[in-house]
């Protein structure tokens, strides 16, 4: 959708529909929120301390800066998603022993 329109229009038509329906824009200082590395902090930030994906890790850096909050040293992990030796973002309880895989045909038991 966006390859035909400009960024600017974008926002424009986000800010009258949201106008429209009464839903307030938020913006620190009344400036836009810049999208700069969103992807590559949020990855770092949050991604494996939620367990978001690149996109919802990045969108909660975006909603972070939109609501004014400034940038917060990053958690420590041993493991993530490039991180050397880690489990590449697999939830830990995916990969401890109690683990129990589904059975093959799927959980709908009919036969």
């Amino acid at each position: 959708m966006l390859s035909g329109l400009t960024y600017k229009q974008f926002r424009v038509m986000v800010e009258s529909c949201a106008l429209r329906e009464g839903v307030e824009v938020l913006r620190p200082g009344g400036k836009n929120v810049d999208p700069f590395a969103t992807s590559i902090i949020g990855q770092l930030k949050f991604m494996a301390r939620y367990g978001f994906s690149s996109h919802g890790s990045a969108a909660c850096v975006i909603a972070r800066r939109g609501l004014g909050f400034k940038l917060e040293k990053a958690v420590k992990t041993t493991s993530g998603p490039n991180r050397a030796g880690g489990r590449g973002g697999i939830p830990r309880a995916l990969t401890s022993p109690s683990f129990q895989a589904p059975a093959e045909g799927g959980a709908s038991g009919a036969a």
